[in-house]
């Protein structure tokens, strides 16, 4: 939720080049995190419910740490 408020933020202020940057930057560390999950999480079930928590507690700003 956080994300989408610095979005329309941006966007409000007219900050385009800026947005897209924001915006690759946020998509690329997602693709690198879920590339890492999938990697190493064989269930899918499993894999979405860690994703999940990730991005949950990056929002609240607290570190997660995942051990095999």
């Amino acid at each position: 939720m956080n994300k989408l408020h610095v979005i329309l933020g941006m966007l409000h202020l007219k900050y385009y080049s800026q947005l897209e940057d924001y915006i690759l930057k946020t998509a690329n560390n997602y693709q690198a995190e879920i590339g890492s999950i999938i990697r190493k999480v064989k269930s899918p079930v499993i894999a979405g419910f860690l994703l999940g928590k990730i991005n949950r507690v990056r929002d609240l700003g607290i570190q997660l740490s995942i051990t095999e």
